[in-house]
């Protein structure tokens, strides 16, 4: 799947974790592109997250965090969200993967769908899920990444955001 990257890639794969998942995968030696996409079992998830890791470049996983609130207990019945968390969690940690949870409050009011559309980052799915992928990718990327986010992307977000 990578086998063409230069060998010092770092991999970046963002999750919208659910039923159905968006995954992103964001390349720092190819910094304007990115892939997104939904994957719908969360097996599917796990295979894909382990063959990505075979690949031997440095991976990383920013994860949207589900939050148990009183909304999500009256209204998420599928619990596919906590248990890929979980098993996330702790294969991140045996294998020494770093591992970012954040809410998805704070990526989509940090990555909106105009930043997305102005990177040409912005990928329509019927519920949306590739794109929340993308905004945990594009706060990943200001957070671990801010000298490619600042020249690289900062550029074709700039109208947006000033």
């Amino acid at each position: 799947m990578f086998d063409r990257l230069p060998s010092e890639s770092e991999i970046l794969v963002s999750l919208d974790v659910g039923k159905v998942t968006g995954a992103a995968v964001w390349i720092h030696t190819m910094p304007t592109d990115i892939i997104a996409t939904e994957i719908p079992t969360r097996y599917d998830v796990r295979d894909f997250v382990k063959n990505i890791y075979e690949s031997d470049y440095k991976l990383s996983i920013a994860c949207e965090n589900f939050v148990i609130s009183e909304r999500t207990i009256k209204t998420a019945q599928d619990h596919n969200a906590l248990r890929l968390i979980g098993w996330l969690d702790l294969w991140c940690e045996e294998y020494k993967v770093p591992f970012t949870l954040r809410t998805a409050a704070a990526a989509k009011s940090f990555a909106t769908n105009d930043k997305l559309k102005a990177l040409d980052w912005y990928f329509p799915t019927k519920d949306g899920h590739a794109n929340d992928a993308v905004r945990h990718a594009l706060i990943e990327i200001r957070a671990s990444y801010p000298e490619i986010f600042n020249t690289q992307l900062i550029p074709s977000i700039a109208k947006v955001i000033l």
